[in-house]
């Protein structure tokens, strides 16, 4: 995921893209499911919280949600 991370800082996709998750009515058919990463961290399956972003610097939030339709 650290290179993901580079890679994201790098190419800007923060300016357009957020990592923040939502919950609106019609991003329920797109919500992931709950995942459980190798070291025991489980991401997915709920809104984000502000804690959630605790240890990035920079905090990549964007400002606007650009995916599926």
């Amino acid at each position: 995921m650290a290179r993901g991370r580079e890679i994201y800082i790098r190419e800007g996709c923060f300016y357009c893209h957020t990592q923040q998750v939502r919950t609106l009515p019609n991003d329920a058919a797109f919500q992931a499911p709950a995942v459980t990463l190798d070291d025991g961290r489980v991401v997915g399956g709920r809104p984000t919280r502000p804690e959630d972003y605790g240890n990035d610097n920079p905090a990549l939030l964007g400002s606007q949600r650009t995916g599926p339709t």
